[in-house]
């Protein structure tokens, strides 16, 4: 190896620690997180749902128990920081042996630190660097691939029991790891084809049944071996239902892959060499399954890099009668460049590191809509977006069971998926009355995307009654007898309300309403605390002000709004207003043409007419 090889590679790897920063906390860290600590505190392996009600009892067998463990023990002391540290281990191993995987072909290590940064930021976007199972496949398939191709390509001597000692913990750890026995006979068909030595291919013939009896090493027995299998039965289903097993979007937002895919496409074929069938073999089972859901298109990218660096040296040399290697030996300047620039990367990284927020939860999930169901410990079954099943189950179970959650291709039925998407998008309330549920929590950031719930819900105030809202969040509670203190409390401002702007000024609004003002003005000095600018809370503050006959300080409100955006609409009528009772009819008449030229606002309109018609008397 040559002594820059060294200094490519750990600056690459430093580079490359840039994508982990994304996607923390993603959906099923909660999920994780929750099953992980199952597994610990009850001390053993999940054989039914238990975190449910419309699944209990159905069969659950948990093929990533070992390593959602592994993770759980490592949040207890380091919390969310511990996880991130551990994800960013886990791929900058798979890079490095991705890297070394090159090396073993004998490709340049400059070309290939630039195909693998390449490939990394190309597979980024489609968020499967984040925090789940399928990393230890990542890493896995690479290992694999790396002590075959070593026995290949270097003729070492090959430790057998290495391959069965991986799937031993890849098969307690995601489901992928039939994926390994497809790596061990695409080698077994290139030596059986390729080499004169028939012992060789059967040497690999007993590498795979020892793997593939160490895969009955697990708590499930045979069982697990079955659910790719089960789950390919409903493939249809789970792909119009969850996202990441859709089709490429080839034409549109997946373009960039379906590019890259042509490109590598032309190089390996117009490349290729007889007697390497196991290239060909992983490159179209690999394309395949990136073709088939887009949650694969991340393990192609990272597969290919080190047949496509491999590939794309010889396509440059024949073609072009250019040599890469001797290229990227001769020009040390071009080679200082780019580790400059990886370096900066990894400075940019290591800053950004330091810096990371790692509570995205209050702002992703409904972390404080929880807090305001476990504070007022409301009652009764609990209805939840299938995207916020994860966190509601590592947040109140066992207080509170989830309608539907993540693992919808593991343990719900096609009906209860249904059920939860037609509920989302307002098509179907009967599920609520069918499962007795009390509570619905809702989604608003999934308005837009079409789950029209939340509208839904307030358009029948005497079946359901709004009594939280925050900045993501709905808390909807039935309007019954049963539920009639609690309501009442929520109308009298009684209920305990967490501390974020957008609560305390949505309870402001309700007294409001009710004509509370005192009450509902000290939930707008709350909402304003937290945010001096929240222009809302501010307007509502001036009107009650105002109303009160404390004209200075609600001008002083309208006159902040106006510092903050001069086009709110309303701020210039209620200006005026105040400009009217005090006496000032010159700026009021201002202040409401103003308004009537930002917004056709008809009260503006009907106070200018009677301004008027007072001047004219």
């Amino acid at each position: 190896m040559l002594k820059y090889e060294y200094i490519v590679l750990i600056i690459l790897l430093a580079s490359l620690t840039f994508v982990t920063l994304y996607h923390i906390p993603a959906a099923d860290t909660w999920l994780n997180l929750a099953t992980g600590k199952y597994i610990i505190n009850e001390r053993t392996f999940p054989q039914k749902d238990v975190f449910s009600y419309t699944a209990t009892g159905r069969t659950w067998n948990s093929t990533q128990w070992f390593i959602l463990a592994v993770f759980y023990l490592i949040y207890l002391p380091f919390k969310m920081k511990g996880l991130y540290l551990l994800r960013t281990v886990i791929l900058l191993i798979t890079f490095s042996v991705i890297f070394f995987i090159c090396q073993v072909r004998n490709s340049n290590p400059l070309l290939s630190a630039i195909i693998l940064v390449m490939c990394c930021f190309l597979a980024q976007p489609y968020y499967y660097f984040d925090m789940r199972a399928y990393l230890i496949t990542y890493l896995f398939i690479n290992l694999y691939i790396f002590f075959l191709e070593r026995r290949k390509m270097q003729h070492k001597s090959f430790p057998i029991w290495l391959l069965p000692l991986i799937n031993c913990v890849w098969v307690n750890s995601h489901s992928a790891f039939f994926v390994g026995f497809g790596i061990i006979f695409a080698y077994f068909i290139d030596e059986f084809f390729s080499s004169p030595d028939k012992r060789s291919s059967l040497f690999l013939i007993g590498t795979g049944l020892l793997t593939g009896l160490s895969s009955f090493i697990n708590p499930y027995g045979y069982k697990i071996l079955l659910y790719p299998f089960n789950l390919s039965q409903g493939y249809g289903f789970w792909q119009k239902f969850l996202v990441e097993w859709n089709k490429p979007d080839l034409l549109g937002q997946n373009l960039s892959f379906l590019i890259f895919w042509i490109i590598s496409a032309i190089i390996i074929i117009t490349t290729i060499k007889k007697g390497n069938i196991r290239d060909i073999i992983i490159w179209v089972a690999f394309s395949y399954l990136a073709f088939k859901a887009v949650r694969h298109i991340t393990l192609f990218y990272l597969i290919i890099v080190p047949i496509f660096v491999k590939h794309l040296d010889m396509f440059v040399e024949k073609r072009i009668n250019f040599s890469m290697e001797s290229f990227l030996r001769n020009n040390r300047r071009l080679m200082t460049i780019i580790l400059i620039l990886c370096t900066l990367i990894y400075v940019r990284t290591f800053i950004k590191i330091c810096t990371v927020d790692f509570s995205m939860e209050k702002e992703m999930f409904p972390f404080y809509g929880v807090q305001f169901l476990r504070d007022n410990k409301l009652p009764g079954r609990l209805y939840n977006p299938y995207e916020w099943g994860g966190y509601i189950m590592w947040t109140m179970y066992p207080e509170k069971l989830v309608f539907c959650d993540g693992r919808a291709d593991v343990v719900y039925t096609e009906e209860i998926c249904k059920e939860s998407y037609f509920s989302m998008a307002g098509h179907d309330l009967s599920v609520f009355d069918k499962y007795n549920i009390n509570l619905v929590l809702c989604n608003k950031i999934n308005e837009p995307l079409g789950m029209k719930l939340p509208s839904v819900l307030q358009n029948i105030p005497d079946k359901w009654c709004l009594i939280y809202s925050d900045e993501n969040t709905y808390v909807f509670i039935r309007n019954n007898s049963s539920n009639k203190k609690i309501i009442e409390d929520f109308y009298r401002g009684n209920l305990i309300i967490p501390d974020t702007p957008r609560g305390n000024y949505y309870e402001a609004t309700v007294l409001l309403k009710t004509g509370n003002y005192e009450k509902a003005l000290h939930f707008l000095d709350k909402a304003l605390e937290l945010n001096e600018n929240f222009i809302e809370a501010l307007m509502a503050k001036g009107y009650i002000l105002a109303v009160r006959g404390n004209l200075k300080e609600g001008k002083d409100c309208f006159l902040k709004i106006l510092s903050l955006n001069k086009e709110f609409p309303g701020v210039h009528y209620n200006l005026g207003l105040i400009y009217k009772n005090s006496g000032d009819f010159d700026d009021a008449e201002k202040e409401f043409m103003i308004e009537l030229k930002i917004h056709d606002y008809k009260p503006a309109s009907d106070e200018l007419e009677k301004l008027k018609k007072r001047g004219g008397k």
